[in-house]
């Protein structure tokens, strides 16, 4: 028997030392002569040891504070859910704080109106009024962004319509119903204040409408981005769940959509053309009336009905720039229609001015100007588009969810494509360590991880080498796919060649790593990080477990492309396959393409 050498003996010690601060990391406060006398080291050595050990504790204590930012988030998520909870009824809210302001700008200009040295008060507060009308207004936007329903904006400007219209109307009845020069006139007025507060209004809703469509689009792109990532499972999760849904759906007549009448595709079909035709007629009647407009703004005399035409085209004008967008087909189709109805409008212009004599219409040719307002109308039908788009989305998700069965059966195919668009013929590759329960029984768990770990990494590189994936790591070996059977026996056979060079240089464990391969080829639809059941992977699993240790077993689908081999044939068949063992199964001693 070979006795040990001292120093050989205090290494061993010095092991069980360093294990027992693993396992009892409050010892490292003891005092170092008791610990040298349990463990029969010197004291100096175990004292420099524990110094180490500690030095380390107080260097992960640093001496500056520590700031803990978390509550910047944690009061961003509670203001946020406040607010949720404050626009339930975005309607309401938007009301009640437009009444808010309005009454702060009554109270504040009431109390500035005054002569003398305060009249710089009422600068001050209406600047502030302003600005809180301003920030209001941004609230708002939010509001119709986070709730994604262009119906909230419509409703909130009708209403808001209707309250300053109110408003609006009475202020203006009040100042002018005893004065008799406005007896006249005052009919006109309070009915030109509804016109205008209705085009201010509708400017509001389109805006909300706007911030509305945006959220919703984002929110479509935020749906569509996790569809795109959804998993094997969850994909084959919903297409179960269609299954369901078209079970459950009656008969096969479809629901029709607003995009779906034939009007609609009428004008989507021939979209460029009602855009010209639209500019034209916009034009047009725009051309009438400047020529009808002979209107004076004094109280003293009527008003005409030229200034309600003027409100009325410039409303229809952003409508039929909305629709424009509302009804392309996609956004290509939503600029070229948009510059269509601006350069459908450029003929009567020019029919205008050279014509009939109106140069108040001459600064509308002017190229800067055109070019301006063309692009201020793309902006709004850009938005018009991308409510289009969202409300397709939520068409469909609409029909989904009232067991349209031409909507589902869509999406079930849909689905399908997505299960079945990477079908290849793969060589999948199992291999597992022999006995390797009896490798870490009674052996260091940092030595059993770093040995494996290694292991792993020499699977992966020498798989690698030969064009191979690898797409799963159990702790005893690992599943890696090949494109070709002679890559990935090429691969088996420098694996169980180098294991050898391993059990020398890298194990860290008293029993050597011996290994079991097996090969199998076959067909995998999908990809296999996802298909992680598919019978390829099974049959190579089971031929893997008929290879004796140092071994390599493959399916006879595997050795019908390596006509230069020699096998062994076995006995039996495997899950109705003929299996056959390489009788070569190491790589020739030439080989010295690895390294460590």
């Amino acid at each position: 028997m070979q006795v040990e050498s001292k120093h050989e003996v205090q290494l061993r010690s010095a092991r069980q030392l360093a294990l027992h601060l693993r396992q009892n990391p409050e010892d490292a406060q003891r005092p170092p002569e008791d610990l040298a006398e349990q463990f029969g080291l010197p004291a100096t050595f175990v004292g420099d040891v524990l110094s180490g050990v500690q030095g380390v504790a107080r260097r992960s204590d640093p001496w500056f504070p520590r700031f803990d930012f978390s509550f910047i988030v944690r009061t961003y998520q509670a203001i946020d859910r406040a607010f949720e909870r404050l626009i339930t009824n975005p309607v309401l809210f938007v009301l009640v704080s437009s009444a808010v302001v309005v009454l702060l700008g009554i109270v504040f200009g009431t109390s500035a109106l005054q002569i003398g040295p305060r009249t710089s008060n009422f600068n001050v507060n209406s600047l502030l009024v302003s600005a809180l009308a301003f920030v209001v207004f941004c609230v708002h936007m939010v509001v119709f962004f986070k709730k994604r329903m262009v119906r909230y904006a419509l409703h909130s400007g009708l209403g808001l319509w209707i309250g300053m219209s109110f408003l609006s109307m009475t202020s203006m009845w009040m100042n002018m119903k005893d004065d008799p020069r406005f007896q006249s006139t005052i009919s006109g007025f309070l009915l030109l204040i509804a016109f205008v507060m209705l085009l201010v209004c509708s400017i509001y809703a389109a805006i909300g409408g706007g911030a509305a469509v945006l959220g919703a689009y984002l929110e479509m792109l935020r749906v569509k981005l996790r569809e795109d990532r959804m998993t094997r499972q969850e994909l084959l999760e919903h297409y179960f769940a269609m299954q369901e849904r078209l079970d459950a759906s009656q008969g096969l007549k479809p629901k029709e959509s607003i995009f779906d009448t034939d009007i609609v595709k009428a004008i989507i079909n021939t979209g460029p053309l009602w855009a010209l035709l639209t500019g034209l007629v916009l034009r047009t009647s725009e051309v009438f009336v400047t020529m009808a407009q002979r209107v004076d703004i004094n109280p003293a005399q009527d008003l005409s009905w030229t200034v309600f035409a003027d409100l009325v085209l410039v409303m229809l004008t952003m409508i039929a720039y909305i629709l424009a967008g509302f009804f392309a087909k996609n956004f290509w189709f939503a600029v070229v229609q948009s510059l269509a109805i601006t350069v459908g409008g450029i003929p009567p212009l020019l029919a205008g001015v050279q014509l009939f004599n109106l140069n108040q219409m001459e600064t509308n040719l002017r190229p800067e100007v055109i070019i301006l307002t063309a692009a201020g109308y793309l902006i709004i039908s850009l938005f018009g588009a991308l409510g289009g788009l969202v409300q397709r989305r939520a068409a469909k998700e609409l029909n989904v969810a009232q067991n349209d069965p031409a909507t589902i059966l869509a999406e079930m195919v849909r689905i399908q494509w997505r299960l079945s668009d990477r079908r290849a013929a793969l060589c999948v590759m199992v291999v597992d360590a022999a006995k390797s329960a009896e490798m870490k029984s009674f052996a260091d768990p940092l030595a059993v991880e770093y040995s494996f770990r290694e292991y792993q990494h020499l699977l992966i590189d020498l798989s690698k080498g030969m064009r191979g994936r690898v797409h799963s790591t159990a702790g005893d070996g690992a599943v890696i796919a090949f494109e070709s059977a002679q890559e990935a026996f090429t691969a088996a056979k420098r694996i169980q060649t180098d294991i050898e060079r391993f059990n020398r240089e890298d194990n860290r464990l008293q029993l050597p790593f011996r290994l079991r391969i097996g090969l199998h080829m076959g067909e995998v639809v999908g990809d296999l990080d996802e298909v992680e059941f598919t019978e390829v992977i099974d049959i190579a699993a089971h031929v893997q477990s008929a290879a004796p240790v140092g071994g390599i077993a493959l399916t006879e689908e595997v050795s019908n492309h390596l006509p230069i081999e020699e096998f062994i044939p076995l006995a039996n068949p495997i899950d109705g396959h003929r299996v056959v063992l390489a009788l070569n199964p190491t790589a020739d001693p030439a080989w010295q393409t690895y390294k460590t």
